[in-house]
């Protein structure tokens, strides 16, 4: 790929048959004259392959983005024992759903993951009362977790790094198990 990328930069940028191979350390001589025509239609060369390119990361992110979706939620109706946060956190979600706010009947009011509780509560609302329907928000949160570490590592180093990084990160099973 980063071949023909150089030889598609070198290409645009200089001529169409170009004889050196090594771009950056050697001046680039052409075999013809350039005239505009040319200099369109390999414009048009050089835009169809950053399309083309383009849509092969799209492509590979997306199917890393939902392969790491799909294994997240599959067997999330099987798994039907709570752990204790979950347990507490589900209790809290409950209340949401009958009084408005997170509070138990002992007075309690946890103040400090109110939105997990209330997107939990949400997802109760939709889903039904059951430990799917709790779990659905983290599932969410995980797999979003994916783009997030996907565009830190690209900010940080380059697209490339960016695709290991979340490929790495959709299938972590650490991860995989805390996003449920």
């Amino acid at each position: 790929w980063i071949g023909e990328c150089e030889r598609a930069l070198y290409t645009f940028v200089q001529c169409k048959e170009p004889i050196e191979r090594n771009v950056f350390l050697f001046p680039p001589f052409c075999k013809q004259e350039r005239n505009e025509k040319d200099d369109v239609d390999e414009i048009r060369e050089f835009s169809k392959f950053i399309e083309r390119s383009l849509l092969k990361t799209f492509s590979l992110y997306s199917y890393i983005i939902v392969v790491g979706f799909i294994y997240r939620i599959a067997g999330l109706w099987q798994n039907s024992s709570f752990w204790i946060d979950e347990a507490s956190s589900a209790g809290f979600a409950r209340a949401i759903l009958q009084h408005g706010i997170p509070v138990l009947a002992t007075g309690y009011f946890p103040d400090n993951y109110l939105l997990h509780l209330y997107l939990m509560a949400a997802s109760m609302k939709i889903f039904g009362l059951n430990e799917f329907a709790a779990r659905f928000p983290s599932v969410i949160f995980g797999t979003l977790t994916i783009l997030m570490v996907y565009f830190l590592a690209k900010k940080i180093s380059n697209k490339e790094v960016g695709l290991l990084a979340s490929l790495f990160m959709a299938f972590s099973v650490w991860e995989i198990t805390m996003s449920r």
